[in-house]
């Protein structure tokens, strides 16, 4: 969800103001290939962080022991699976009526739970994966991005007929043993 400009801790979903063109090359080249994609009457699926056990941006954190972000920074966060479950859902056109698919729709993937990134840490420790310790962030808000956002994907569920997570969040997958 790099796309969506907002990083004041607000809710955003399909539909969220999207970055300036020429403000990120990487987020240029994302917003190009929505853009080529919904020209062709293609769907775009917008994902949030992706994580599985030993994979995602807690591992980082954990190597480095202090970050220069703010801990209170709210992210989003989607199982690998999960992400692949919901493209598989998209293409197959789960809940469209007229068994067609869909064309031309702007997804977001997201199990619906954010937190931060000094939740997320503290998760990864309390399940016993990474042994003992802590993660230290030093940064504020002022300093390093913003608060991020809350990303919701309500529309999204209910135009994939009801669908949902297998991992209901990040904390829960950790809490059952990663």
């Amino acid at each position: 969800m790099s796309v969506c400009a907002t990083e004041d801790g607000s809710t955003v979903s399909e539909n969220c103001p999207l970055v300036p063109e020429g403000k990120a090359p990487g987020t240029d080249k994302l917003l190009g290939a929505e853009k080529a994609a919904l020209a062709a009457n293609g769907n775009v699926l917008r994902l949030v962080g992706l994580y599985h056990a030993a994979r995602g941006p807690h591992t980082f954190f954990i190597k480095m022991g202090e970050v220069p972000r703010f801990g209170g920074y709210v992210v989003n966060m989607l199982h690998y699976e999960d992400a692949a479950r919901m493209a598989f859902a998209i293409l197959k056109g789960d809940g469209k009526a007229d068994g067609q698919g869909f064309r031309g729709q702007v997804f977001v993937g997201t199990d619906g739970h954010p937190l931060t990134f000094q939740e997320m840490t503290d998760a990864c420790f309390a399940s016993g994966l990474f042994g003992e310790g802590s993660v230290k962030f030093t940064g504020t808000p002022e300093i390093g991005g913003g608060k991020g956002k809350v990303v919701d994907n309500e529309r999204s569920r209910e135009l994939l007929g009801g669908w949902k997570p297998k991992y209901a969040s990040f904390k829960q997958f950790f809490a059952d043993g990663g």
